[in-house]
């Protein structure tokens, strides 16, 4: 025993004495205290969190992919994810209420992404300062610490996309990390459908590697793997009868605003390809707002910066390689962003490592020109200057407790009202409620109130005055769509609890019969 204790030392010893793994280890660090830091409580618990969550507690504890109707708007790559990582650490309240258990998941998903950005940039340029550039500002952007810390989708599809792509850079020509980086561009797409529009790109890095692999057996190796995978996506659905929609005109509206409407893969997929989000150029487009009012708002640096030098380094990229490959991460993404398709403002998470990729290479592409201690001398100040204005930019992040009027109402509920009542939640708290110490089986996502028959028809029979209370988190009611149950109730309701901090306010309203 003592002899593989010394041979593991030894190696770690070892390991530790390449500058390379010592940066690397600092890099780490440095985001695991970024990301870590009052993590439970900012930022607000989101609806969207509470969704991946409860799917994986239906995984879990049911068995199914969703505890309402399953409508294929989203593959369950990622929430299989989530309820095996609740498995292993000991259930959804480990670390407190349910999403918490999920932002630890995110901050080991974070970790292994950021160590991912940091070896494909070094391989990349052949240099650790770019390296470490891409990394902090990865780690370190406001931007990236509102939305990593979250329990999303894309922060995985982030971390299988990277791993893939890594996977194609390595050195080894063994056609295996061919097959596994297909295999994990695969999951990269069960998780999050958006990874397709990084598709291409893996087939053109393919292409350009054919010297190193025979590429009559990579590229095929790689599509078969890739294909293997997603089929079984589409074997699931042919199981279940809900491959095609029952009638493709009815498939281009909402897969459950109609009772009889069955939900399926593809008529879920045309509904989503029907819907727009404005167009780029339209001051009210999702683009604009979001571009405005949140992203530029939350890191004009990296947002600006991380696409102009995108655009740079294409240019660039038709005399230096490395440019052109991670210009066209960047660039083939964007496109999609402002393309004109309903988009939500996590969607720029993708985007993020990209952006930092760009920025580390063009800044060593330009300090490669200067003498050794004016280019020491740059990189050194922009990583100063990186650290100082992120971590001064994010200082909510690190002060303030914005979760806590949440808990507070979900504190408050059980205390006050009666297991046997509905409640008309959001789906930040829909775990909490459904499978605390104190349970409320007539707990409902606002959203399934209002499209899933299985509540609406079933549960309330079309009558909104069978809700009892509304638990309304903050901007919750920008999302009640008139003409349902749960914007009727909304509208019918009284408050009868506030909970407030700054200009963030919780309600419990109660529904007048």
């Amino acid at each position: 025993m003592s002899n593989f204790f010394q041979d593991v030392f030894g190696d770690v010893k070892k390991w530790m004495e390449s500058w390379s793994n010592r940066a690397l280890l600092g890099v780490l660090f440095i985001s695991f205290l970024a990301h870590s830091f009052n993590m439970f409580n900012y930022p607000l618990y989101l609806g969207d969190e509470g969704i991946y969550v409860e799917q994986a507690w239906a995984v879990v504890r049911e068995a199914k992919v969703s505890p309402y109707t399953f409508w294929y708007d989203h593959a369950p790559g990622g929430w299989f994810l989530i309820a095996l990582w609740s498995f292993l650490t000991g259930g959804f309240f480990t670390f407190g209420m349910s999403i918490n258990s999920g932002r630890i998941f995110m901050l080991l998903i974070h970790l292994a992404s950021t160590g991912l950005l940091f070896q494909v940039t070094k391989k990349l340029s052949g240099s650790i300062f770019p390296a470490i550039i891409a990394g902090l500002i990865f780690s370190l952007s406001p931007l990236g610490l509102y939305y990593q810390r979250m329990v999303l989708l894309d922060n995985i599809m982030v971390f299988w996309i990277l791993i893939s792509f890594y996977l194609i850079l390595f050195e080894n020509q063994r056609l295996t990390n061919l097959i596994l980086s297909g295999i994990f561009f695969a999951v990269a797409i069960l998780t999050k459908e958006n990874a397709i529009f990084f598709f291409p790109i893996m087939i053109y890095l393919l292409y350009k590697r054919k010297n190193q692999y025979n590429f009559r057996f990579a590229l095929p190796g790689w599509v078969f793997s890739f294909g293997s995978v997603i089929s079984l996506y589409v074997l699931y659905s042919l199981l279940k009868g809900e491959f095609l929609p029952p009638n493709l005109i009815t498939a281009f509206s909402a897969p459950l605003s109609d009772p009889n409407q069955r939900p399926s893969l593809i008529g879920t997929f045309l509904w989503q390809m029907s819907r727009s989000g404005g167009m780029v150029w339209d001051s009210q487009s999702q683009f604009q707002q979001y571009l405005k009012g949140d992203w530029l708002f939350r890191d004009p640096f990296l947002i600006v910066s991380g696409a102009a030098i995108s655009i740079i380094n294409f240019f660039l990229g038709f005399k230096y390689k490395s440019l052109f490959i991670a210009s066209i991460f960047s660039l083939s993404y964007l496109i999609y962003i402002i393309k004109g398709s309903v988009i939500l403002p996590f969607y720029i998470v993708p985007l993020l490592p990209f952006f930092a990729l760009n920025i580390g290479l063009f800044i060593d592409k330009i300090a490669s020109f200067l003498p050794e201690i004016m280019k020491f001398s740059l990189i050194g100040g922009f990583i100063v200057l990186l650290a100082f204005g992120n971590i001064v930019a994010s200082r909510d992040a690190y002060l303030l407790n914005l979760t806590g009027l949440q808990i507070a109402s979900f504190n408050w509920v059980k205390e006050n009202i009666s297991p046997d009542k509905f409640l008309l939640i959001d789906d930040n708290l829909w775990v909490d409620f459904r499978d605390g110490r104190k349970k409320y089986p007539l707990a409902h996502s606002h959203w399934k109130v209002a499209r899933d028959p299985d509540v609406n028809e079933k549960i309330l029979h079309m009558n909104y005055k069978n809700i009892d209370y509304l638990i309304m988190s903050p901007n919750m009611a920008q999302w009640l769509e008139d003409g349902t149950l749960s914007k009727d109730a909304y509208n019918n309701s009284t408050v009868i609890k506030t909970f407030t901090l700054g200009n963030t306010t919780v309600e419990i309203r109660q529904v007048q019969k």
